[in-house]
């Protein structure tokens, strides 16, 4: 027999953890000038009890939900150093890289020099160009 999803219940989760999420988010602005590895174990924290404030409330359940993904990414962050891309080649380049940072992120056209290359210096072009 088929099982039935109970569609709104699954809503409520999605939006419970999406919520958690920007209040995580939130939650940087105010904490800004605090160590990256403390606001990462607050939030956690907080996350771990916000649930229990309203054991019965899933909605809530699922905020904390939120809430505790988004510490424990900052903590990853400030333990690996990883800031906004945590997985190798997706993301910002680091500042020794070809660019700058804010425009050579995953999916940005532009221009590349590539150097050394059989001695002589080679231009790729951007994806799109058709020079």
């Amino acid at each position: 027999m088929a099982k039935k999803f109970d569609f709104k219940r699954i809503g409520m989760k999605v939006a419970g953890v999406g919520v958690g999420a920007v209040a995580g988010k939130i939650a940087d602005k105010p904490m800004a000038n605090m160590n990256p590895k403390l606001r990462g174990i607050i939030k956690v924290g907080v996350g771990a009890v916000v649930p229990e404030l309203m054991p019965k409330n899933e909605f809530i359940g699922a905020v904390g939900a939120g809430i505790l993904a988004m510490g424990a990414s900052d903590l990853y962050d400030s333990f690996t150093g990883k800031t906004g891309a945590p997985v190798s080649g997706l993301g910002a380049y680091p500042d020794n890289a070809l660019g700058s940072p804010s425009d050579t992120a995953l999916g940005a056209t532009q221009d590349y020099t590539m150097t050394e290359m059989s001695g002589t210096e080679e231009y790729m072009n951007g994806i799109g160009d058709s020079e």
